[in-house]
């Protein structure tokens, strides 16, 4: 089983690819990962033994996963960390960021814009999630689904943390009344 890549993982443009099952030992990767474009792909299950994206201070090792049609989940259930940024974009079918619950630290920014059906970041948000540690900026964008109270409560929970970088957020599902914590009130 492969535990370790030194260097980057590309997964692009696999028209037929439905899972990621071939590496599922995958424990490390030194680089970054990046998941775009692979139509039939609907979880990364296969990357849940995943733990660790870049090394500290290797501004290449990010997390990108972008324009996956299928892709509903991201099973990446033990990632604690990634040394760069995490972008995850135009990915249409994406409903959770459940799959993230472990990652604790981003070393660059976060942005997490044009998911259309996303509807729950909750588990970013401490106590669900345990990420308090992001070195960049915020973005939370064009989530029809998702409301602006969840975003506003990760930047609240970042903030708690010590975060003082930029949040932006704007064409998320609004809220009617007020926000109270994740929920619109």
């Amino acid at each position: 089983n492969l535990a370790t890549i030194q260097g980057d993982l590309d997964i692009r443009n696999n028209a037929s690819l439905t899972n990621l099952g071939g590496i599922s030992g995958l424990e490390t990767i030194t680089g970054y990962l990046s998941v775009a474009s692979n139509g039939q792909l609907s979880n990364l299950n296969g990357l849940a033994k995943l733990g660790t994206i870049g090394t500290d201070g290797a501004s290449g090792g990010y997390l990108y996963i972008y324009n996956n049609a299928a892709l509903t989940s991201l099973g990446l259930d033990n990632l604690t960390s990634v040394a760069g940024y995490v972008q995850i974009q135009y990915n249409a079918k994406l409903e959770t960021l459940n799959g993230l619950a472990a990652l604790q630290k981003i070393g660059g920014n976060l942005d997490v814009s044009s998911n259309i059906v996303l509807s729950s970041i909750l588990y970013l948000i401490y106590p669900s999630g345990v990420l308090n540690e992001l070195c960049g900026n915020l973005t939370i964008a064009g989530n029809s689904k998702l409301s602006v109270c969840q975003a506003q409560a990760l930047y609240t929970s970042l903030t708690n943390a010590g975060w003082t970088k930029t949040f932006a957020q704007n064409n998320n599902l609004a809220c009617a009344g007020t926000c109270s914590g994740t929920a619109c009130q």
